[in-house]
């Protein structure tokens, strides 16, 4: 702000204040006028005029005793005394404003002293007249009667001279308020202006300072430089950099190219990049041609260009083990394929077998642990091989998977080199697994597909390697496959039939059929076993055999599981109500069902449904599901025949169950596997492992049940050994509702 603006907005400020200053004393005389006025002269008046009121009705009091009492001198006492009173207060209402009313009251005063004299000579004892006594009397009521209005109209007149002073002394007050708000308004407005003046000063005299000191002050090195490209100038920064180099000059080299070029092409700014024993600069060349002047900026950007580096590193690099990572792969893999005599490169895909298991058990540390040693044996490997003409990188793919991109540099064979890899890093496998958690032993799967054979395109190379990776893994782990097109073909199949399986499960495609269970010595039927059936719009029937993995592998099996249970039961309750009282039925239940959080919940809420008792159910249970979880298994299963539901161990002798939790587990029967069945009458270990079973049910008071019975000869070795049930074609194949219906009559 200049300052001839800052002087002006004070003297106004000062006049204001010397206005005001002036009207307040002014008005304070006023006021205190009024209130002298009100001190001096209003109240003492109104006093007077009081007492003068007061002395007259007390005058009229002292005739009226005197007439009472007729003694003259007590009246001439009193007389005197009120009347010497009077007159001297009505001289000194002098300076009334209405001397008018004032002059009536002296006269009627002059009247009652008239009167006073003739009631006194009245009531002379020499010639009193009571009479003419009492005229006068009532003479002196009458003018004192006048006399008090008149006292009230001089009380009036000097209440209206003070209220009009107090009116104006009001006025005086509220424009002096008024007055001293508006000063203080506007001076705290033009305080405000003025201080948002002086700070809009301040900075910008302080931006000045900066940008002042900012060649000075700024951290890079500035230089200056006359029209010939000579300096002339150099900011501190610009020594301290210098002086940092063994020799070398700070100003770039190749400074007079870029000079000539901004001459001769009119540029007036020039970036570009300069590396100098460690450090980067950003150079930026500005050309002042009006004052043919050349200004260089250096800006070091060595920690960002580092950063960067690392940036990109971590970008492309796996932060625990170091190893290119996935997207690394697909750069290096895609560059390689796209040359013509690359194309016969090989992609491994290589994963740790049970790796979660360890992880679950062990935990993540432990998890990397492991991987950081894998890879060590990898590398051993790949270092092993250095002699032979080919290029191994090794990518890390996700947690437990890794690639191996081999390129041969000759003519080589892809193949053999590819086996002979495989072949060391599976022997080094075989060694275990030393870490400070102790010792492991841990197997690889991996899946190959070759450039040249299989594909160009790096994504379907990798999809074929998986697709070999995957089948060796479902085959057991702990083995090589090379990719053929017939693995495509079955992860194709297996995944068009998940989404069928979700369709056919809403478009009612499941049915169920049930097999009887006969008993054996008898030959009556003592139940059935529920079996589902997939009949496809498009196919026709599928065998279980090829749904239910993939049911179990895609987490189908669940809702599945719940649709078979809930059906059987429905049917279950039909059968009974029909007559058939003693009919139980089973159902077999997956791992994935039986170990679900709802499982018990579950099969309550079907139970409740359809209304089904639950000593009609069986649920069958394979052994493996069992040993899995022990201790949730004994939960769940004590739950269930808590409830009144029957439970048998499925496949009994094929799993790897400790005899001794079998007495732990709430079991009512135990289920002999067909693979025994099918050999008891020519094998003696199948009629051996079959006696063992029947025997140690019978010493647990357990129900034993035979599947897959189809001949004569293995019923009456069954009978005779003392199996309880028979489950098999030799008395029914599965059947559907009506048909088992027909079967039981037959039997009955």
């Amino acid at each position: 702000m200049p300052r001839y603006k800052v002087v002006v907005i004070y003297i106004l400020i000062a006049l204001s204040g010397a206005t005001l200053s002036y009207f307040i004393y002014h008005s304070g005389q006023q006021i205190e006028k009024a209130n002298n006025n009100l001190v001096i002269y209003s109240i003492p008046q109104l006093q007077k005029i009081s007492l003068i009121r007061q002395k007259f009705v007390e005058l009229e009091r002292v005739l009226y005793e005197y007439y009472a009492t007729t003694e003259r001198e007590t009246y001439l006492s009193n007389y005197h005394q009120i009347s010497g009173t009077i007159e001297t207060n009505l001289n000194s209402l002098a300076g009334l404003n209405d001397q008018t009313t004032l002059n009536k009251v002296k006269e009627n005063f002059i009247l009652l002293k008239q009167l006073s004299n003739q009631i006194d000579q009245t009531l002379m004892p020499a010639k009193v007249d009571w009479d003419e006594a009492r005229d006068q009397l009532k003479a002196v009521t009458h003018l004192g009667e006048r006399t008090m209005p008149l006292l009230d109209n001089l009380v009036a007149d000097i209440k209206n001279h003070v209220e009009l002073d107090k009116h104006k002394s009001t006025n005086t007050l509220a424009k002096m308020s008024s007055l001293v708000f508006i000063f203080t308004f506007v001076t705290i407005l033009i305080s405000i202006a003025t201080g948002m003046q002086i700070r809009q000063y301040l900075l910008e005299a302080r931006e000045k300072k900066r940008l002042a000191l900012f060649v000075e002050r700024n951290p890079n090195p500035v230089a200056s430089m006359d029209w010939n490209g000579h300096l002339h100038y150099k900011n501190p920064s610009w020594t301290h950099y210098q002086q940092r180099l063994s020799e070398a000059s700070l100003l770039p080299t190749d400074i007079d190219e870029h000079i000539t070029r901004s001459k001769q092409d009119s540029i007036t700014r020039l970036t570009w990049l300069h590396e100098i024993e460690g450090y980067c600069f950003l150079c930026i060349l500005y050309k002042q041609e009006d004052v043919e002047t050349f200004t260089i900026y250096l800006e070091d950007i060595t920690q960002r260009k580092r950063t960067e580096q690392e940036l990109e590193y971590l970008a492309y690099h796996d932060p625990l083990t170091g190893l290119p990572n996935r997207k690394k792969l697909e750069t290096d893999s895609q560059r390689k394929l796209t040359l013509s005599d690359q194309k016969n490169i090989a992609i491994l895909l290589i994963g740790i077998d049970r790796f979660n298991q360890v992880t679950a058990s062990h935990g993540f540390k432990v998890g990397d642990q492991i991987i950081i040693a894998i890879i060590k044996k990898m590398q051993t490997v790949i270092e092993s091989l250095h002699e032979h003409p080919v290029s191994i990188t090794l990518y890390r793919f996700t947690e437990a998977k890794f690639v191996a991109l081999l390129e041969p540099t000759e003519a080589e064979n892809t193949t053999r080199i590819t086996h002979q890899f495989v072949q060391l890093l599976q022997s080094e496998m075989n060694n275990f697994i030393a870490i400070s958690h102790g010792h492991f032993y841990l197997n690889l799967s991996i899946g190959a597909a070759y450039g040249a054979e299989d594909t160009s395109d790096y994504n379907r190379l990798l999809r074929n390697a998986d697709a070999a990776y995957s089948m060796a893994q479902g085959n057991g782990g702990n083995q090589f496959l090379t990719y053929n097109p017939n693995m495509m073909v079955n992860e194709q199949k297996w995944l068009t039939m998940e989404v069928d399986l979700r369709f056919g499960l809403h478009a009612e495609e499941f049915f169920l059929v049930y097999q009887p269970k006969m008993c054996a010595q008898q030959g009556t039927m003592r139940g059935v076993e529920a079996l589902v059936r997939w009949q496809h719009n498009k196919q026709g029937f599928i065998s279980p055999v090829e749904f239910i993995p993939v049911a179990e592998n895609s987490g189908l099996i669940v809702e599945l599981g719940a649709w078979i249970l809930e059906t059987a039961c429905y049917q279950t309750r039909k059968w009974i109500e029909s007559g058939e009282k003693e009919i139980i039925c089973a159902v077999n239940i997956s791992p994935l069902q039986f170990l679900h959080r709802n499982f018990l919940q579950s099969v309550e809420d079907i139970l409740a449904r359809t209304g089904l008792p639950p000593k009609h159910l069986e649920l069958e249970i394979t052994e493996g599901v069992l040993m899995n979880d022990i201790e949730r298994s004994v939960t769940i299963l004590e739950e269930l025949h808590r409830i009144g539901v029957k439970l048998s161990i499925d496949d009994f002798g094929t799993g790897y169950s400790s005899l001794g939790y079998l007495k732990s587990f709430a079991i009512d029967k135990l289920k002999i596997d067909k693979s025994f069945i099918d050999n008891i009458t020519t094998h003696k270990a199948d009629k051996a492992i079959i006696r063992t079973i029947i025997d140690l049910a019978k010493h647990l008071d357990l129900v034993v049940i035979a599947e897959g019975v189809e001949s004569q000869s293995q019923l009456e070795l069954l009978r005779s050994y003392g199996c309880d049930e028979i489950q098999g074609y030799y008395y029914s194949k599965p059947l559907v509702p009506e048909d088992l219906e027909h079967f039981a009559q037959k039997q009955a």
